[in-house]
């Protein structure tokens, strides 16, 4: 049940993408947490 298509999956990974180097240079995963809430 994809309705958004692949945009959507290009864009999920971009933005899990930004997270994931955030967390490799050492920030906390609880702060992306937060971040994640208040962007969404």
């Amino acid at each position: 049940m994809n309705m958004a298509g692949s945009n959507s999956q290009i864009i999920k990974e971009t933005i899990m993408g930004k997270y994931f180097i955030a967390w490799i240079l050492g920030v906390p995963a609880i702060v992306l947490v937060v971040i994640y809430f208040f962007m969404h």
